[in-house]
Formats: C-alpha cells, sequence, structure tokens
C-alpha cells in the first residue's frame, strides 16, 4: 500500500494531490489535514518505520574498499594504488603478477620499476628496470624484461641477468603460472622460447612450428604452454612436443591481454575492449564471463589460493575470488 493509499483511506481523495516528482523520482503529497488527525499520524508513524526498516546501509569495510554488485559483475577490492616514495611520474602499469600467496610485483613502465608489495599495499622492495613491460615469479624470484635484457631478483639481491644484445629489445614475454620452475622468454614474431634457470643460466629451448606474435605466456598442462597471438587475436597451445595449435577464439571482435590459470586448469582472459573476463575449459570450451568493471584491465595472475589479481592503469591493485 502507497502512502497516497493510506491517506486517502483516512482522509478521503479529494484532500490529497498528487505534485511533479522530487528531484529522487518520487511524487509528492500535498495533504490538508482535517478530521481524525491523531489517527493519521499513528498512521505516518507506521509507515515510516516500515520502509526506514526495508532500507540496507552499505556497511563500510575499514581496510578495503568494495566495489560493484551486479551479478554480472565482478566484485573486486581495491587494496591501493602502487606508487611509492621516489616516484617522479604517476604509475603506469603494464603487468601485475603474484611473487607469494601474500605479495605481489607490478610492472610500472613510467618509473622504470618492477615493485613488489604486500597485500596490504605496504611497499617491500623495488628493481629498477629501465622501459620494464613484463614480469613474473619464480620459487619467490621476481623476473622482469629491462630493455635489451631479463633480470632476476628476490629481496636478498640480484640472482642473475639474461642478455640478449644490443640489437634486441622488449618486451620480452615471461611466462606466468602455479607451478613454474624455469623462466621461459619469448619475443613477438619467433618460433623459439628460451628456458633458463631462475639463477640465468641457460637450460634449453622450446621450438614452435610456426611463428607467433606471443603477448602473454601461461604455463598449462603436462608441459604445455598457452599463449595469446596478438595477430590472430586468438588463444594459442604449445605441446610438449612443439606442436601449435588454435585452443580458443571469440565469435565477437575481442582484444585478449592476458591470461591466468587455476588449480582445476580453467583458463581466464582478460578482453580488455569489452572489460570482461572469460572463463574457459582445459580444453578450450567457452564456460562462461563476467564484467569486470575496470577501464583498461592490465595483466592477471592467480594466487595456489585462488587470489586472483589485477591492475588498473594508474596503478591500483585490485583483488576479487573465483566464481
Amino acid at each position: 500500500m502507497t502512502l497516497k493509499d493510506i491517506l486517502s483511506s483516512v482522509m478521503g481523495s479529494s484532500e490529497i494531490q498528487d505534485h511533479e516528482s522530487d528531484d529522487l523520482g518520487e511524487p509528492t503529497v500535498s495533504v490538508t489535514v482535517s478530521d481524525n488527525p491523531g489517527q493519521l499520524f499513528t498512521i505516518l508513524e507506521k509507515e515510516v518505520a516500515r520502509v526506514r526498516s526495508n532500507v540496507q546501509v552499505p556497511q563500510e569495510d575499514s581496510e578495503e574498499v568494495i566495489k560493484n554488485s551486479s551479478s554480472d559483475s565482478i566484485v573486486y577490492t581495491e587494496i591501493g594504488n602502487c606508487k611509492i616514495p621516489g616516484d617522479r611520474y604517476e604509475p603506469a602499469i603494464s603487468d601485475v603478477c603474484w611473487v607469494t600467496g601474500t605479495s605481489f610485483v607490478v610492472a610500472d613502465t613510467k618509473n622504470n620499476a618492477a615493485k613488489i608489495f604486500d597485500d596490504k599495499n605496504n611497499f617491500l622492495w623495488k628493481v629498477e628496470a629501465q622501459n620494464v613491460k613484463n614480469v613474473a615469479c619464480i620459487d619467490g624470484v621476481v623476473a622482469c624484461d629491462s630493455k635489451t635484457h631479463v633480470l632476476l631478483n628476490s629481496e636478498k639481491g640480484c640472482h642473475g641477468k639474461i642478455y640478449f644484445g644490443p640489437f634486441s629489445s622488449n618486451p620480452f614475454e615471461l611466462m606466468h603460472g602455479l607451478e613454474v620452475r624455469r623462466i621461459y622468454i619469448a619475443q613477438h614474431g619467433m618460433s623459439t622460447l628460451r628456458v633458463y634457470t631462475k639463477e640465468g643460466k641457460r637450460h634449453g629451448t622450446v621450438q614452435f612450428d610456426t611463428n607467433v606474435s606471443p603477448i602473454y605466456l601461461v604455463q598449462g598442462k603436462e608441459g604445455s604452454i598457452n599463449l595469446i597471438d596478438r595477430s590472430s587475436k586468438s588463444v594459442k597451445r604449445v605441446s610438449k612436443t612443439g606442436n601449435l595449435s588454435t585452443l580458443y577464439t571469440h565469435s565477437q571482435d575481442w582484444s585478449p591481454t592476458a591470461m591466468a590459470i587455476n588449480n582445476t586448469n580453467e583458463i581466464y582472459i582478460v578482453d580488455s575492449k569489452t572489460s570482461r573476463l572469460l572463463k574457459i575449459s582445459e580444453s578450450g570450451k567457452f564456460l562462461s564471463s563476467k564484467d569486470l568493471p575496470i577501464e583498461n584491465p592490465v595483466g592477471l595472475s592467480i594466487s595456489a589460493k585462488g587470489r586472483f589479481i589485477v591492475c588498473k592503469q594508474n596503478g591500483t591493485a585490485c583483488v576479487f575470488g573465483d566464481w
């Protein structure tokens, strides 16, 4: 029953007039009080109490800001901005990766640094890396590309440097994944992955049977490698024997820019064109997708406990769970 109906039952419809809506879109009601004002007051008091009981007041979280509540959208929490003392510019993030279950690294291209934070946004340490674009982590060692080489560092110091020569330049794509034990490095237009230990020693190569332009590498099941091919805008798989096949191509125009795999081998792909996160099976079957309410989302990483992390280009790190 509306407020107008209640008033009409007490006073008669001739004494009630509707007017134009107020700023909230609700019609205002003009009332002329006549007989039985005590009954009117009692009814109005009950109606106000009922309305108040149905209003849900959002509760603030003292540590994290919760964004978006649509059922079709991912609800994420902002850890905080990745700006640190000494930065000359506002952060411009190009990649993100979990280091441990409670710490992560971002590639800040604008400030030429790979920065490591804990999940409370406390700055831990950094690696100075000129023109850094990509980051990855292998057993606590952070790998990041830097113009003509890849740097390997932990909080204890430098573990090594992989030099590619004066005529090579980054971005060097680095493989992400939960069980990565080697550093896999790719270059655009090259059909070979170079493999190194976390100390920077050469371990071998993985040869593709076709040239591709990889922009994101993720370790797959049984030694396979999944990658986003920039030229075809598709997800491809390289088998353990080097055979290249197309795993997934979206039916509509899209822009896949980052990818991650969870413990059950489900694959998640960031479509930066529509700001959506797609989920496909290990065999490449589309499962579902959700709106990722972040403009131009950057990077994607999943921890061993299933925590997702993605960044805004302005340096804000955001985490969320599986669905």
